[in-house]
C-alpha cells in the first residue's frame, strides 16, 4: 500500500528529536527520508543509550526507522557538491541543526531555493528566527523553560520540567504540518518556500488556552500539585491515590460521583450542592475525598465509576501504556514486523487514515548505511565514490 506521500523526497539535517520526528512522520505517509549525518559520530541521539551497560539508543529508535542514512563531511567541497546535488532533487528538507550553520556552509534558504525553486526549506530552531534570541542554541528543557510550561508544573515550590521532551515534539508536529501546506500550495504555484518552527513558539501554542487567561484576563495562576493550575481551581481535575495506584477524575457531576463513592453524607452537605457551591468549596471537597478514595485500589473504584457515568482515569506508567489493548488496538503502540521476521512492540504512529494508514518503518538505519546507494542515485559512479571514500569524505 502506497502512502499520500509517495514520491516526495525529503533531506533531513537534523539531530535529537524536533526535526527527526517531523521527518518520521513524513515518513510513515510515504516519503523517503535521506538522513544526512556528520562523518564518524551521527545524530547526537544515538549518543543516548538506555544504560551504561544496554547501548541501544531509544531516542534514536524511535525517530529514525525507515529512513536512509547518508554521512557526509560538509567541511570537504566535495561534501557540499553532494548535499547540493541532493537539493536539486528533493522536494523537502529539513534542518534543526546550530542556528545559522547551514547557511555558513552556503546551504541557507536562499541558496537551496537557487538550486531548486521548488524545494520546501524546513528550518527548527530553539526560540523561533527573529528576536534577540534567534542565534542561541536550545534544547527541550530550555524551550519547556522560556515557554512557560516549567513554571506551570510540578509545585509551588519545585517547578518541574515534563516528562516527556514535549517542546521538541510540538515544535516537530508544527513543523509538519508547515511542510504538508507547503507541498499544496506548491501545486498551486509551483513554487516553494521556507518553514520555521521552534520549541518556544510551538510551547505557547501548546498552551494557547492557559496563556490566554494572562493575556485576557490578567490572571496569573499559581501551580495546583496533581492539578492544572486553572481547571482544577472549580473541578476535581486532579490526581487521587487510591490504595494502589493514582485515578486522575472527575467529570459527570458530584451527585454521580458521591454515589458511586457511597458518601452519602457528601452529598447532603449544602457546600458541595451544585457546581457553583462546590467550586468555591473545592479545596474542602478534595480534603473529604482523598481518605475515602484510599480505601479501594483503582481497579476496584474503577467498575462503580463507570456505572454511575463518572468521568475518569487510571494513571498509566509506561509498562501499564506497552500492554494496553486500547493502544494496541489503535497502532499506538505496535508489534512491527522486522526485516529477520520477528516483531519488536514499538511506538506505532498516532495518525489514523481510512485510505493510506501510516506505515512505520521497521528499523532505523547504521550510520552511513546507505551513502553509497544514495550517492550511485545522483549519478556517481564507483570510481568517484572510492575517491570520496579515500578523501574521508563519506
Amino acid at each position: 500500500m502506497t502512502g499520500p506521500l509517495e514520491g516526495i523526497r525529503v533531506i533531513e539535517f537534523a539531530q535529537l528529536v524536533l526535526g527527526p520526528q517531523c521527518a518520521a512522520m513524513l515518513h510513515d505517509m510515504g516519503a523517503e527520508v535521506v538522513k544526512v549525518e556528520p562523518r564518524g559520530s551521527g545524530d547526537h541521539a544515538r549518543s543516548i543509550p538506555i544504560s551504561v551497560d544496554d547501548p541501544r539508543a531509544p531516542y534514536y529508535i524511535a525517530h529514525n526507522r525507515g529512513k536512509r542514512s547518508v554521512t557526509l563531511d560538509l567541511s570537504r567541497p566535495q561534501g557540499l557538491e553532494v548535499v547540493r546535488r541532493l537539493v536539486e532533487r528533493s522536494d523537502v528538507m529539513i534542518a534543526s541543526l546550530r542556528p545559522g550553520s547551514l547557511a555558513d556552509l552556503g546551504l541557507g534558504y536562499e541558496d537551496c531555493a537557487a538550486i531548486n525553486p521548488r524545494l520546501i526549506y524546513a528550518n527548527g530552531s530553539a526560540y523561533g528566527p527573529e528576536g534577540p534570541d534567534a542565534q542561541r542554541g536550545g534544547t527541550d528543557p530550555y524551550g519547556q523553560a522560556v515557554g512557560g510550561l516549567i513554571a506551570a508544573t510540578g509545585t509551588p515550590e519545585v517547578p518541574t520540567p515534563a516528562g516527556a521532551v514535549i517542546a521538541d515534539s510540538m515544535a516537530g508536529q508544527v513543523m509538519c504540518s508547515g511542510i504538508l501546506a507547503a507541498l499544496y500550495w506548491r501545486e498551486q504555484s509551483g513554487r516553494g518556500q521556507r518553514i520555521d518552527s521552534s520549541l518556544y513558539g510551538a510551547q505557547i501554542w501548546a498552551q494557547s488556552a492557559e496563556l490566554t487567561y494572562k493575556l485576557v484576563g490578567d490572571v496569573q495562576y499559581d501551580r495546583i500539585p496533581g492539578g492544572h493550575p486553572s481547571l482544577s481551581r472549580v473541578s476535581l481535575y486532579r490526581v487521587f491515590a487510591t490504595a494502589d495506584r493514582h485515578i486522575f477524575g472527575f467529570g459527570g457531576g458530584l451527585p454521580a460521583l458521591f454515589r458511586a463513592l457511597d458518601v452519602p453524607a457528601l452529598a447532603a452537605d449544602e457546600r458541595f450542592a451544585d457546581p457553583r457551591t462546590a467550586a468555591v468549596h473545592m479545596e474542602e471537597l478534595v480534603d473529604a475525598l482523598t481518605p475515602v478514595l484510599l480505601t479501594r485500589t483503582a481497579e476496584q473504584w474503577a467498575p462503580r465509576l463507570d456505572a454511575e457515568g463518572v468521568a475518569f482515569q487510571i494513571v498509566q506508567d509506561y509498562a501499564a501504556v506497552a500492554e494496553d489493548p486500547q493502544a494496541l488496538a489503535n497502532g499506538y503502540v505496535a508489534d512491527l514486523r522486522q526485516l529477520d521476521g520477528t516483531t519488536a512492540r514499538l511506538v506505532g504512529n498516532p495518525l489514523g487514515m481510512s485510505e493510506t494508514p501510516p506505515q512505520p518503518g521497521v528499523r532505523p538505519p547504521e550510520l552511513g548505511e546507505h551513502t553509497e546507494e544514495v550517492l550511485l542515485e545522483l549519478g556517481y559512479d564507483w570510481d568517484a565514490i572510492g575517491e570520496l571514500r579515500a578523501a574521508d569524505v563519506i
